[in-house]
């Protein structure tokens, strides 16, 4: 809400202090353009960092009166995958895992697809899990799930065989703390040897299960 603040200066001290009833906020303008507002939100005593010249519109910083502290436009994504993907690898083929369902993406940083973008230079955590479906006991030999980045690619271990521990399905994950510049990319791709190309991922019966690849920025 729009109205004239009061300030008040004594020394070293500063004050912002609104009328009864209203935010209490500094604003940063830039060519008569509200750029950013900082204040206490009136509604719950919160304190809060804006975009624009309104708290409440695009808070980049909420931090509640018990300390609580989110980041609401922080770069995050969840996609999960709802179909079965058959006959995908075996004999050392590399397939590229598709998601096909976005359970968020708070910046549009998944394509919808496969892949994930950096949208700033920065710290990401990446997780990806794979349900493979149906290994040969026999004929394959060991699985890997990794995360590929521009920069360098992350590996789960290898499930190494004859694979007559997990003959059939076998869930598999991988996690990954990625420097990442602004445009760089993450993908997630599977690989099975030995045997033929018969090994497929199925999407799991629950949320508890599904497979997934998911990030956010962490700094």
């Amino acid at each position: 809400m729009a109205r004239q603040n009061s300030v008040n200066k004594r020394s070293s001290d500063f004050t912002v202090d609104s009328r009864a009833g209203f935010d209490s906020f500094v604003q940063f303008n830039i060519n008569d353009t509200g750029e950013f507002r900082v204040g206490a939100d009136i509604s719950d005593d919160s304190f809060r960092i804006a975009q624009g010249s309104n708290l409440g519109v695009n808070e980049t910083f909420i931090m509640t009166a018990a300390g609580g502290r989110t980041m609401p436009l922080q770069p995050a994504f969840l996609v999960t995958q709802d179909v079965e993907h058959t006959d995908v690898t075996g004999n050392g083929v590399l397939f590229t895992m598709t998601f096909d369902t976005e359970e968020l993406n708070i910046g549009s940083v998944f394509d919808g697809t496969s892949t994930f973008t950096a949208p700033v230079d920065g710290l990401y955590d990446l997780e990806a899990r794979v349900n493979f479906k149906t290994l040969n006991a026999v004929t394959h030999l060991a699985s890997y799930i990794k995360i590929v980045t521009s920069n360098r690619t992350f590996s789960s271990a290898s499930t190494s065989g004859p694979v007559a521990s997990f003959i059939g399905d076998l869930a598999t994950m991988v996690t990954a703390f990625s420097d990442m510049d602004a445009a760089d990319t993450a993908i997630v791709q599977i690989i099975v040897f030995g045997g033929t190309q018969t090994v497929g991922t199925y999407e799991g019966s629950s949320a508890f299960n599904k497979e997934s690849f998911s990030g956010n920025l962490v700094c």
